[in-house]
C-alpha cells in the first residue's frame, strides 16, 4: 500500500469529527471551520507519517479546490488552491 492505514484513519477521523460533530463556534464562518478541520487532518497525517509529505500536500491542495472552502466559485477555489 502507498499509505499507512492506522495514521490515515486517525487523521480522517479527526477531520470528520471537527467537520461534522463539533458545531461551528459563534462568529466563525463555516468555511473557515471546515478549512481548520482539513488543516488538523493534514497535520495529523504528517505527524503520523500516513504517506510521504509530498503526497499529503497534493491531496490537501486538491481537497481545498474540490470542497470550495476558500471560494464559492469553482474557478476561484482552484485558483486559491
Amino acid at each position: 500500500m502507498g499509505f499507512k492505514p492506522i495514521p490515515t484513519l486517525i487523521s480522517l477521523f479527526l477531520t470528520l469529527i471537527i467537520w461534522f460533530a463539533i458545531p461551528v463556534p459563534a462568529g466563525v464562518d463555516p468555511n473557515a471551520w471546515h478549512l481548520l478541520a482539513m488543516f488538523v487532518g493534514v497535520i495529523a497525517a504528517i505527524i503520523g507519517k500516513a504517506m510521504p509529505i509530498g503526497a499529503i500536500a497534493i491531496i490537501a491542495i486538491t481537497l481545498v479546490a474540490v470542497t470550495g472552502v476558500t471560494n464559492d466559485s469553482p474557478s476561484g477555489a482552484i485558483k486559491d488552491a
